[in-house]
């Protein structure tokens, strides 16, 4: 077996179990969308603020970040998506779940050869980087792309629960400008 592929088949046949995994599980929704789809557009709108950023004379690293992007919910083939009010619920939940999703996340890249294993677990790993920032509000943006979509549909409880209202604020605290623009014009076409 060539050592530069080793399994990577498993890894392809895992990661596309993310067009099954539904997200937004707790909340009612005309229309279902998949950790897979979640990941394409979280990527789609991550190459536009890079651009933007790079436009405005911010150092980013589009590279770091689309890949990034593609690799950030990657556990949730096995672990599912994890609906928010439970992953955020306290200190000891975050935790936990954060831990079960780095051994998840580490089984499914173990098939891949060690040089490209190790990168893509730093690549999912959080940091402070602007890499790291950048990928956090296109992942939110793209949330709040659905909120907005579902509102505009007339999907009542996503108004009254403020998820788009709730997202805009995790996006302006996140401190990437040109996200933070794209999120406020988002809003303001739904009020």
């Amino acid at each position: 077996m060539d050592i530069m592929v080793g399994k990577v088949t498993d890894f392809i046949h895992d990661s596309r179990d993310l067009m099954h995994v539904r997200r937004f599980t707790t909340v009612r929704g005309f229309q279902d969308e998949s950790v897979a789809e979640h990941s394409y557009y979280t990527t789609l709108y991550a190459m536009v603020i890079c651009d933007l950023e790079a436009a405005e004379g911010r150092r980013v690293d589009a590279s770091e970040v689309l890949r990034r992007c593609l690799l950030h919910d990657l556990d949730e083939a096995r672990v599912s998506d994890i609906p928010r009010p439970i992953k955020h619920a306290n200190h000891e939940v975050q935790s936990t779940i954060s831990k079960i999703s780095a051994q998840v996340y580490e089984e499914l890249v173990s098939p891949l050869p060690p040089i490209v294993r190790d990168e893509y677990v730093r690549l999912w790993n959080k940091d402070s980087s602007y890499e790291a920032k950048v990928q956090k509000a296109a992942d939110l943006l793209e949330a709040l792309a659905w909120a907005i979509e579902e509102q505009t549909m007339g999907n009542m409880r996503v108004k009254s629960l403020k998820i788009a209202e709730n997202l805009l604020a995790e996006i302006r605290e996140i401190g990437v400008p040109s996200a933070t623009k794209i999120a406020e014009q988002l809003i303001s076409e739904i009020h």
